[in-house]
């Protein structure tokens, strides 16, 4: 088998730029309640930080503040052996979505997802009936930018 040698090809298009130094816009964070002390405040302060590099969530005051104006994406389970918590996640003091409460392996888990356009400065966070009353430490809190929008136009429909 002999190898045959073929005149080359026209030169294709440019492919797209691939820019090294570009920096993503972030804002991500996950908390868990972790060994704080039981609170009956509404709000629930998430104080075992797992990641929450940007700082966009406080666990002193247990929100969540929007910097990057975009699409995000909150999640949350909070977990209890004694009783069914109702979770309410909530957007500047307006409900959003009520938790589903599902009974399993002898704990009430309180669970929910939500996909939101933020503005500059909104706040979101976790609201219990209880507080932090009888939760399991491993009850977590997380949201991520899932893309900016330009704050330029309007929210998306």
């Amino acid at each position: 088998s002999s190898s045959i040698l073929r005149p080359r090809g026209l030169r294709g298009p440019p492919g797209p730029a691939l820019n090294i130094g570009a920096i993503q816009t972030q804002s991500a964070f996950m908390v868990r309640l972790g060994d704080s002390n039981t609170s009956s405040e509404r709000i629930i302060h998430f104080r075992q930080v797992v990641y929450n590099e940007q700082n966009h969530y406080s666990s002193q005051t247990g929100r969540f503040t929007c910097v990057i104006p975009g699409v995000y994406q909150f999640s949350f389970l909070c977990s209890s052996p004694a009783a069914a918590t109702n979770v309410e996640l909530k957007q500047n003091n307006r409900l959003v979505q009520r938790s589903v409460n599902i009974y399993r392996g002898g704990h009430h888990l309180s669970t929910g997802d939500a996909v939101l356009w933020l503005k500059t400065g909104d706040q979101m966070w976790l609201e219990a009936a209880n507080g932090t009353m009888g939760l399991s430490p491993k009850s977590f809190f997380s949201g991520h930018l899932v893309f900016a929008v330009n704050t330029n136009t309007s929210s998306p429909a």
